[in-house]
C-alpha cells in the first residue's frame, strides 16, 4: 500500500492538481504499482487487491470510486504512465525540498551577514538602506532618496513594498501551480501521444510485413506460371527444330538411295534402258540438289508473348535502363 505524503508534500498535494491526480483515493497516498480497471480508474495495487479482498462470496465487485460491478473477479493492468508520472514527482518533491532547504540557510547567511552590516548603504556605508528605488532597482538609504541622483524616482519604504509584494505573493503562486498544473497534464499528454505512435509504428510495420509476404507469395506463383508458359513456348521451338531435321534426314536417305541408283545405272551395257533409268533419275535430282550455299535457318525463338506481372516488367525495364547507362558511362571512359 502507498505510504501517506509527508507535511510538505501533503501540502503540496493539495494546492496542486497534478498532486491529487496522483493520489490513491484508498490509501490517499502516491500510487504505488498502480493498476487500471477496466473502467479507467486507477489505485495501488496492493491497495484495490485488499478492497476485493473484503468482498464475500456471492456478491459482485465493485470499483471503489465510480460503484461500477463486476460479477468476476475483474482484469487489471499495469498503468505504466502513471507510474512514470509517480516518479517524476516525487523527484519534483524532493527538489523542491532541497531549494526550500537551501533557501533557508540563504536566509540564514543573509541574516547573519545583515548583523554584520550588510543592510548597509553601498554609497553611504554608515547608513542602513530603508526604500527601493522602482527606476533603477536599487535599494537606497534616506541619503540616497534625497539625493539629486535619484530626483523625481519612485521610491517607497521597505515596509510598503514588502507588504505589497506579500499580498501578491498568493497570487502569483497560484498562477505558478496552474502553469504546473498544465504542463505535467501536457506531460500526461504526450506520454499518451508517445505510447499511440509506437502502437501505430507497430502496426504499419506489422502490414508493410503482411504485404511483403503477400507479394513473396504472390512472385512465387508467377514465377512458377512463366516457368510453365516458357517450357511450352521451348518444347514447341523444340518440336520445330525436330521437324526440320525429320525432313533433312529424309532428304539425306533419298540421296542416298539416288547414289545407289546411279551406280547401278552406270552398271547397265543396253543404252535404251541406261537412258532411260538416267531420264528418270534427273527428275528425281530437282528434289534432291541442295546448293553449297544454302544455309539453316533456325526457327525463331520467342519469350515476348509471355505476359509478365507488372511489378517484374517494372523491374525489368529499369534493369535495362541501368544496363544502358552502364554502357554509356563505359563508352565515355573509353573517350
Amino acid at each position: 500500500m502507498a505510504q501517506f505524503l509527508g507535511d510538505d508534500e501533503e501540502g503540496a498535494a493539495e494546492g496542486s492538481a497534478f498532486g491529487v491526480e496522483l493520489t490513491c483515493s484508498v490509501c490517499m497516498g502516491l500510487y504505488q504499482e498502480p493498476v487500471r480497471l477496466p473502467c479507467e480508474h486507477s489505485f495501488c495495487s496492493t491497495c484495490i487487491q485488499q478492497v476485493f479482498a473484503t468482498v464475500e462470496e456471492g456478491e459482485d465487485y465493485r470499483c471503489p470510486i465510480c460503484r461500477e460491478s463486476y460479477q468476476d473477479k475483474p482484469a487489471m493492468s499495469k498503468h505504466l504512465v502513471l507510474v512514470r508520472l509517480v516518479e517524476a514527482y516525487s523527484k519534483m518533491m524532493k527538489d523542491k525540498e532541497r531549494l526550500t532547504h537551501l533557501e533557508e540557510v540563504e536566509d540564514l547567511h543573509d541574516a547573519v551577514e545583515n548583523c554584520l552590516g550588510e543592510r548597509g548603504c553601498r554609497i553611504h556605508r554608515d547608513e542602513v538602506v530603508t526604500h527601493l528605488c522602482f527606476k533603477e532597482w536599487e535599494l537606497l538609504c534616506p541619503l540616497c532618496v534625497s539625493s539629486d541622483r535619484h530626483e523625481g524616482h519612485t521610491a517607497k519604504p521597505l515596509a510598503e513594498v514588502t507588504k505589497d509584494w506579500k499580498k501578491m505573493l498568493p497570487d502569483i503562486i497560484e498562477g505558478l501551480e496552474e502553469t504546473r498544473a498544465k504542463l505535467s497534464v501536457q506531460i500526461l499528454q504526450y506520454t499518451e501521444l508517445e505510447e499511440k505512435a509506437k502502437g501505430e509504428i507497430s502496426d504499419a510495420k506489422e502490414r508493410t510485413e503482411e504485404q511483403i509476404d503477400r507479394l513473396i507469395e504472390f512472385l512465387q506463383n508467377e514465377k512458377e506460371r512463366l516457368m510453365i508458359d516458357m517450357q511450352h513456348v521451348g518444347n514447341s521451338h523444340l518440336d520445330s527444330i525436330h521437324g526440320l531435321q525429320a525432313q533433312t534426314t529424309h532428304r539425306l536417305e533419298d540421296c542416298g538411295n539416288t547414289i545407289s541408283s546411279f551406280e547401278e545405272a552406270s552398271r547397265v551395257q543396253d543404252q535404251f534402258t541406261f537412258v532411260q533409268d538416267m531420264m528418270d533419275f534427273m527428275q528425281r535430282m530437282e528434289t534432291l540438289v541442295i546448293s553449297p550455299e544454302d544455309e539453316i535457318v533456325p526457327p525463331t525463338l520467342n519469350f515476348d508473348g509471355i505476359p509478365l506481372p507488372s511489378v517484374l516488367e517494372t523491374w525489368k525495364n529499369e534493369e535495362a535502363r541501368e544496363d544502358s547507362d552502364n554502357d554509356d558511362e563505359e563508352d565515355e571512359d573509353s573517350y
